[in-house]
Formats: C-alpha cells, sequence, structure tokens
C-alpha cells in the first residue's frame, strides 16, 4: 500500500475509534439500560473560585495603593504625583 492509502485508512479508524468512545462515554449507546433511560449519571461541577471580581471595590482600592507605592499610575505611560 501506498503512503497515502496509508493514511487514509489510519484517519478513518482513528475517527471510528474516537466516535465510538465518545459514544460509550457521553451518549450511553452501548449502555445495556439502552440510550432512552433518564437515570444515568447526573452532571455536577465542582467549586471554581471566582476570579473575576476584578471591578470590586476592594480589589479597587488595593490595586490603587499598591500603584500609588509602586509610583505608578493609573493611566499609561504617567507616573503618579
Amino acid at each position: 500500500m501506498s503512503m497515502r492509502k496509508i493514511l487514509i485508512v489510519f484517519a478513518i479508524a482513528w475517527l471510528v475509534a474516537i466516535t465510538s468512545v465518545h459514544a460509550w462515554l457521553n451518549l450511553y449507546l452501548f449502555d445495556s439500560r439502552g440510550a432512552a433511560t433518564t437515570d444515568h449519571k447526573k452532571f455536577r461541577i465542582g467549586f471554581l473560585p471566582v476570579t473575576c471580581h476584578l471591578d470590586s471595590p476592594g480589589y479597587l482600592e488595593k490595586r490603587d495603593r499598591i500603584f500609588q507605592l509602586m509610583g505608578m499610575s493609573l493611566r499609561v505611560g504617567e507616573t503618579a504625583a
């Protein structure tokens, strides 16, 4: 077989393998109870710390104090007075 045919066969086999694993893990297609049952494992989200509070007053006060201690201004290119 030529290299091109080998790569095509490999790509198709890889696609079939990944699709099968996805169907088994996420879609429950190979489950003995069938895909229509609703008693599958529940999707749970773990704790994620909030990192988007960059506009909270506490953060802004700390940021401004740090900038002043470093002699920096909030405006680009300026130094603190």
